[in-house]
């Protein structure tokens, strides 16, 4: 997983908006951090 703020100073930055959007909102890797309640999570 690789944060926001590197893959931009990392080449993001010349990307379409289109392809950041998708990359940021890519929840399909195996790596993706996944949103829970503190509930499940217990």
């Amino acid at each position: 997983m690789i944060p926001l703020a590197e893959a931009w100073d990392s080449g993001a930055s010349t990307w379409t908006a289109v392809r950041r959007e998708m990359y940021a909102n890519d929840q399909g890797a195996h790596t993706s951090l996944v949103a829970v309640t503190a509930r499940s999570n217990r």
